[in-house]
């Protein structure tokens, strides 16, 4: 069965939940008297954020049920060890974080929790946005979510969004001699 309705116009829908950036944890598996039992120690976090997305405006109305690409930054606030002058190069995320968790943990507890909410399931999501990443932010700590579905003009709506990513970061990074 397909999940791809070229037949429909491709649609972008765009939200925001403020939310501290959290990654999936691993399942704890043990052994007992009646056999192994895995513990999902992420399912608390995965349900709070459920409950944030069912708040959030912007999210479909109902769950999609095409394939799509799903854009997700995380924007965390930046170590209190971090250099005053690194903290310049926030603003213009030039400034990301290379330390744990991974990217891939934080988007499939973002994936597992918009389940039955923002899709029908994550299986749907079938590729990645630009952009799609870990910021610093000095603002407030926050999850963005860019989700463009699958349809007839898709090519068109892509290119907008690369466009619209281009002249984003072209705004925001300056030369390195602006700094100093």
């Amino acid at each position: 069965m397909s999940r791809i309705n070229l037949g429909a116009p491709s649609e972008v829908y765009r939200f925001t939940a403020f939310v501290r950036p959290l990654a999936k944890k691993r399942v704890r598996v043990y052994r007992t008297s009646r056999g192994i039992r895995g513990v999902n120690p992420s399912s608390e976090d995965e349900e709070v954020l459920r409950r944030i997305f069912r708040e959030t405006e912007g999210i479909p109305e109902q769950p999609i049920e095409v394939a799509c690409l799903l854009g997700v930054r995380f924007y965390k606030l930046p170590p209190k060890s971090t250099r005053k002058k690194d903290l310049y190069f926030i603003p213009d995320e030039l400034y990301r974080p290379v330390v744990k968790p991974d990217l891939d943990n934080y988007i499939k507890l973002v994936k597992d929790a918009a389940n039955g909410v923002v899709w029908k399931d994550d299986n749907l999501v079938i590729g990645y946005l630009p952009g799609t990443g870990k910021y610093y932010t000095l603002e407030k700590e926050r999850i963005e979510f860019t989700v463009l579905t699958i349809g007839k003009d898709l090519h068109q709506r892509y290119i907008e969004l690369l466009q619209e990513e281009i002249e984003r970061t072209k705004l925001q990074n300056r030369g390195i001699d602006d700094y100093f």
